[in-house]
């Protein structure tokens, strides 16, 4: 049986800035324990407190590049070696680039692709098993509209 007086956290990406940083207001303000993840010297410290002497949640943070190639699997050896137990799972970060598709650098187009896919993808299937562990457990995806209509300038990131 599952002991129903775990703390389980919330783990949000990009939860630095923009709507990373909105979900973790709100989350705190739904009484959840939040793990935030986001680039080194982004201000995260500074938020954990924040949040923690605002909400009285507690709150946990990794600083960590995701476009490095075993971001996700640091991301996981953290929360077990620090027996972090998640149950909601915020795919938020990821980054859009202007320009037209031909004089995008290949760095720019590459920066998308693994945000906005490779890491959002990996850090979920390697997460699945610690969430299936929990009573309840969910995936949000964070997304952008632009994925609906052509976006131009923005091709590699509508996709």
């Amino acid at each position: 049986m599952k002991n129903s007086h775990e703390t389980y956290f919330t783990l949000i990406t990009g939860a630095s800035s923009g709507i990373g940083k909105a979900m973790a207001f709100e989350c705190a303000g739904r009484g959840l324990s939040l793990f935030l993840i986001a680039l080194p010297d982004t201000g995260l410290r500074d938020l954990t407190c924040l949040i923690e002497q605002n909400y009285q949640v507690s709150v946990k943070y990794f600083e960590t590049d995701l476009k490095s190639e075993q971001s996700h699997r640091k991301i996981f050896n953290y929360l077990i070696s620090n027996n972090l137990k998640i149950n909601i799972l915020i795919n938020n970060v990821g980054v859009g680039y202007n320009g037209n598709f031909e004089n995008l650098s290949e760095e720019k187009i590459s920066d998308m692709l693994i945000l906005n896919m490779r890491t959002t993808t990996l850090l979920t299937q390697i997460l699945i098993p610690e969430l299936k562990k929990a009573p309840k457990a969910f995936i949000l995806n964070v997304a952008s509209f632009a994925a609906f209509s052509p976006l131009p300038g923005k091709s590699i990131y509508a996709a």
